[in-house]
């Protein structure tokens, strides 16, 4: 939505989907895409770091938080 600004594009599609998304996210000045796990692009990562995203890949943001909420 035209104002708003997207900390984090979390990624739960096949890896050959990625693509698309990575430039919908540079496309909205996304800070960072988020690809869950199993899922990577090489290519596309590098594209997305390139344009100054941050990138996660084959990992899980709830599992990540729940550990990290565990370090207390």
């Amino acid at each position: 939505p035209p104002g708003q600004r997207f900390d984090v594009v979390d990624v739960f599609r096949n890896s050959d989907d990625v693509p698309p998304v990575i430039d919908d996210a540079i496309a909205v000045g996304a800070g960072m895409v988020w690809l869950q796990l199993g899922v990577a692009h090489p290519q596309a990562q590098a594209k997305a770091q390139a344009a100054g995203l941050g990138v996660v890949h084959n990992r899980c943001i709830k599992l990540d938080h729940m550990a990290w909420l565990a370090q207390g």
